[in-house]
């Protein structure tokens, strides 16, 4: 069978909780969906490009990608996740390109060798293999460091707090709450994913509460849409401060000497029982520190070395007895970004134990092709876990073989309780 060319993407929106399990059903259905549609495609997906004559198809807002010399400008907008029109502005071209399959990034081609491939905010712009240019996301609007005043006033000694925005995805910018941690602990410390809600605000969801990021020239506000919600954002600082209020841009770096080192920080709550898991970065290795609460017995932090960085963490009650397993994703640097699952599992709500994942490199059923390239994400009560497939030949870029789709569940074994393979699918690429 011919996989849909489209990736099923492995992101949710943290919303409350029936809004999450309604997302992973839905998550589940699309892998089905993808899986039978696969079986039924074939032939080249590329679409026939170049000058296009306007119609009245419906396209997302336009997004603007500026090459790295200034010469070039693109329009890009979105038909569906398969499908893109960019226009080369300087030029008056249009393009429609649809998705082809990358190990890494969104890459767009057509017929004709044109190709727009994007990789987080860069992207490239190329014609039959060759390099054309290359650039960047124009936002210069949202993205960047914003501070308290007191951050001015740092070389008198004064606590500060700042807020780092990123793009992660489309409609979709990473928020993340540093503050000064040279002379005491960090007051405040949060991550959050939020979601476009208008042009200028994004939101998220904190403990069922909306919680909204507002833009107004250089300035951001973080704000509650209840007292509920307000109260939740005290959590995440310490000394009754708040993350509520507003940021002011700055085109510097935030001052390395007093901002605090945390590259992962996430709180996640199941069952009356959480998780604080924040991770630093030194020569290759994240320093992972998980600090369970609401335990009855061992609320005791453990701390691991793990290879590379840290890229995300869930909860779940993988095995419905009640008690909550967190797990944190990690990704090596390099070219073949292998995964790993680092995971603990909650026994009758009062410690908590590691939980053992085994490698797919071990297992000869697995790891034939195998490079690299790991995605993870729960779905209802197992993991599951995707990577492409390369076959002889294959460039690290372009594997050729598909994907292969591993789903786990939890079992309790002999020692301590581990990830047990209970299906392999494989889509097979064009």
């Amino acid at each position: 069978m011919t996989r849909k060319s489209t990736d099923i993407i492995f992101t949710k929106q943290k919303l409350h909780r029936k809004q999450m399990r309604t997302m992973k059903k839905l998550w589940a259905i699309a892998l089905l969906i993808a899986g039978l549609t696969a079986c039924q495609s074939s032939g080249n997906k590329n679409t026939q490009s170049s000058e296009h004559s306007e119609t009245a198809v419906e396209f997302t807002d336009a997004q603007t990608y500026v090459s790295d010399d200034g010469q070039y400008r693109f329009s890009v907008r979105f038909k569906n996740p398969e499908n893109i029109r960019v226009k080369e502005i300087s030029k008056g071209k249009t393009y429609d390109l649809t998705i082809t399959r990358a190990a890494s990034g969104a890459k767009y081609s057509d017929n004709e060798g044109n190709v727009f491939w994007t990789k987080g905010d860069g992207f490239m712009w190329m014609k039959n293999d060759e390099l054309i240019t290359s650039g960047s996301l124009l936002e210069s609007t949202f993205t960047g460091n914003y501070i308290t005043n007191d951050y001015l006033k740092r070389n008198e000694g004064y606590d500060w707090v700042a807020v780092k925005v990123k793009r992660t995805g489309k409609d979709q910018l990473l928020f993340q709450v540093r503050s000064r941690a040279d002379k005491k602990k960090p007051t405040c410390t949060w991550d959050e994913k939020a979601f476009r809600e208008s042009d200028k605000r994004y939101y998220a969801y904190v403990d069922d509460n909306k919680i909204l990021f507002t833009f107004s020239g250089d300035t951001l506000t973080i704000e509650a849409e209840s007292e509920a919600g307000n109260n939740a954002l005290h959590f995440f600082c310490s000394g009754g401060a708040s993350l509520a209020g507003k940021y002011f841009k700055t085109d510097e770096a935030l001052d390395p000497e007093q901002v605090d080192p945390t590259v992962f920080s996430k709180v996640l709550k199941l069952q009356d029982i959480g998780f604080n898991i924040t991770a630093t970065r030194n020569n290759g290795m994240s320093e992972v520190t998980i600090s369970p609460f609401g335990l009855e017995i061992d609320n005791r932090p453990v701390t691991h070395q793990v290879e590379g960085s840290i890229t995300d963490a869930e909860i779940e009650d993988l095995n419905a007895d009640g008690s909550p397993e967190v797990l944190i994703y990690s990704r090596s640097d390099g070219s073949g970004s292998y995964g790993n699952v680092l995971a603990y599992s909650v026994n009758n709500r009062k410690s908590m134990s590691d939980v053992y994942f085994p490698p797919v490199s071990g297992n000869p059923d697995l790891n034939k092709g195998y490079m690299g390239h790991d995605e993870f994400r729960v779905v209802e009560n197992y993991l599951v876990q995707r990577f492409p497939i390369y076959n002889e030949g294959d460039s690290n870029a372009q594997p050729t073989g598909g994907i292969r789709q591993i789903t786990y569940k939890l079992v309790n074994g002999e020692a301590s309780r581990l990830f047990e393979v209970k299906d392999i699918v494989h889509f097979e690429g064009n």
